[in-house]
């Protein structure tokens, strides 16, 4: 899961939705990439990282339970803003 709160981190979320960082994901057996992109609206929000390839993104702006879905997350990418920092503490 990527999450970057309410902040445009437009270089952040484009570099984790690029081809290389989703093949990296998928040979890795990666099959599903949370992103939590606030305000900023990237190019690749849905659907998957490729034809026939893994992971599904599920991309959003903001949810009610994001703190239920850091949880459920395998790991973590966030640039861990000061209103993170209670929520990342697992």
């Amino acid at each position: 899961m990527l999450t970057v709160g309410s902040t445009q981190h437009a270089a952040l979320v484009d570099a984790a939705l690029s081809e290389p960082v989703l093949r990296a994901l998928r040979d890795r057996g990666v099959s599903r990439f949370v992103v939590q992109h606030g305000s900023y609206r990237p190019a690749a929000s849905s659907g998957s990282g490729g034809e026939g390839t893994a992971p599904t993104l599920d991309c959003f702006a903001y949810v009610a339970d994001l703190d239920a879905r850091l949880r459920r997350a395998d790991l973590v990418i966030s640039h861990a803003g000061a209103s993170m920092g209670e929520a990342l503490l697992v």
